[in-house]
């Protein structure tokens, strides 16, 4: 039971998006890589707790769902390409419900909003990026 980024990245793997290392991505896409996808953790939103339990989950009951954030993020040589991965995520979790991961259920992933461009980086390829909330059951490990 991984963290959300690797849960996503897994299910877009599975989905035809991409591959691990190669050209999936979990945190940052590497900068030698021309054409690719990443996808990283940002600031999601307060787990939700059941009557009485604590912020920090102590105590019983502990928190029952977790609301994280995660970006996707696409690159490629041409503006068309990146568009194209970006939109291709988009399709795949815009919507996803009731659907377990690695052994962890992801009720709702939503999109924040439609995929945006932004711009060429310093080598002249297009990006593009996309945010998504999440709601999912509290993972149980650290690890991936």
């Amino acid at each position: 039971m991984g963290m959300v980024a690797d849960d996503l990245a897994d299910y877009l793997s599975t989905q035809g998006v991409g591959t691990a290392a190669t050209d999936l991505f979990v945190g940052t896409l590497p900068s030698t890589v021309t054409q690719g996808i990443a996808i990283r953790e940002t600031g999601g939103i307060f787990s939700a707790h059941t009557m009485g339990a604590s912020p920090s989950g102590i105590g019983s009951p502990k928190a029952k769902v977790e609301r994280p954030r995660v970006q996707v993020f696409s690159r490629a040589a041409t503006y068309a390409t990146a568009r194209a991965k970006i939109q291709d995520c988009f399709n795949l979790l815009d919507g996803l419900q009731a659907t377990t991961i690695n052994g962890v259920l992801y009720q709702w992933v939503a999109a924040v909003q439609s995929p945006i461009d932004l711009g060429l980086n310093a080598n002249f390829q297009a990006e593009w990026s996309c945010n998504f909330d999440v709601v999912k059951a509290v993972s149980t490990s650290t690890t991936t």
